[in-house]
């Protein structure tokens, strides 16, 4: 889990909490290996994950997919999309607006 840390002199930072149950997804560390065989569920579940973290920190959703996940941008947009039909993501909000 990722907990957006904003004291009012420092600048936001972003820290991981442990993981003792070793939840997934969890964390800003996809495990090694995870895409390996294309979008299975458990890869969807960590897209949603990386996209919310993405559009929470104003980093970009897609862009934080993409880099997370080290795909290509039309991947990450295609997988987005899969995530969305499979329920872990809402709808988008609009044409070229993220939704969580």
């Amino acid at each position: 889990m990722n907990v957006l840390v904003n004291y009012p002199d420092s600048p936001p930072t972003i820290r991981e909490l442990d993981n003792p149950d070793g939840r997934e997804p969890w964390g800003y560390t996809a495990p090694s290996g995870l895409t390996d065989h294309g979008p299975t569920d458990r890869v969807l579940r960590w897209v949603a994950h990386f996209y919310r973290l993405g559009y929470a920190t104003s980093f970009g959703a897609t862009k934080s997919v993409q880099e997370s996940l080290k795909v290509p941008r039309s991947t990450a947009g295609r997988w987005i999309s899969m995530a969305r039909q499979k329920g872990y993501l809402g709808p988008a909000e609009g044409q070229g607006k993220a939704g969580g």
